[in-house]
């Protein structure tokens, strides 16, 4: 099919500029990076209307969320951590968020907000 407004585009989110629009996905990307950088990438975000995020966490609900990691370096549930928007140092618990999809895997579950 061809829709003339749709458009994916591939960039690197901690540098380049986000292309206007009005939702914008992320999948299993924000583990990979440091919070300052999640940091940057949620201000360009505030331009949305809907933010949509997968990312893998631990099984254990008792993790420590958000614990700061180099970026890179791997994924953060080697250090039993997860990103977790609602908590700090994001906050985002003023925003409307929605658990779309949850799925279980050998080494954590994979999770799906907006």
């Amino acid at each position: 099919y061809k829709y003339n407004n749709l458009k994916f585009i591939h960039l690197d989110a901690t540098r380049d500029n986000l292309p206007r629009g009005d939702i914008i996905f992320f999948r299993q990307v924000l583990q990979h990076l440091s919070n300052k950088q999640i940091k940057n990438i949620l201000r360009k975000c505030q331009a949305y209307k809907w933010l949509i995020i997968t990312e893998h966490q631990p099984k254990d609900e008792n993790f420590t969320p958000n614990k700061d990691i180099n970026a890179g370096s791997g994924i953060r549930i080697l250090w039993d951590s997860g990103i977790d928007l609602e908590k700090a140092p994001f906050g985002m618990k003023s925003f409307k968020v929605r658990n779309l999809c949850e799925v279980e895997d050998d080494h954590g579950k994979i999770i799906t907000k907006v």
